[in-house]
């Protein structure tokens, strides 16, 4: 007969084992690739958003990368099946955010998912949102 501890220790282990495979069964992985990027150096910081009120500010994950031969893929795994978007910019200087003239508008070569845009700044979420299901997903825009 299991003693007491052993049977927690066993309950526990199989809630964690039982977690752990409904995260990675219902996962998405998100590829992103940006081209034409030109001058072709520094980093493309890329910003993955689920919520319209963090859009385009507070990223729930963010990926950085070379820019080589003017183009930039990076690959969000293990995500919710959901809708997001995806705000990125070309670092030109590797100084960590987009440079702004005195008005506020980039310096650097920006763009968002869907090739949204807004007015007089960021596009909203909705029209930066796509969708991402369970499995390979893929999206391509451009900076400008």
């Amino acid at each position: 007969m299991k003693s007491s501890k052993q049977r927690i220790a066993m309950s526990l282990f199989q809630f964690l084992a039982a977690s752990l495979m409904t995260s990675i069964v219902g996962a998405a992985d998100l590829s992103v690739k940006i081209d034409s990027l030109k001058p072709d150096k520094g980093l493309v910081r890329v910003g993955l958003f689920n919520a319209a009120a963090d859009f385009p500010k507070k990223q729930l994950q963010g990926e950085a990368m070379d820019v080589k031969q003017g183009v930039v893929t990076v690959v969000f795994k293990n995500l919710p099946a959901g809708t997001y978007a995806v705000s990125a910019f070309q670092d030109v200087n590797d100084n960590k955010k987009l440079d702004t003239n005195a008005f506020g508008k980039p310096n650097e070569p920006y763009g968002f998912s869907r090739d949204a845009h807004g007015m007089f700044g960021p596009p909203s979420f909705e029209d930066a949102a796509f969708s991402v299901k369970e499995g390979v997903n893929a999206i391509e825009f451009k900076l400008k």
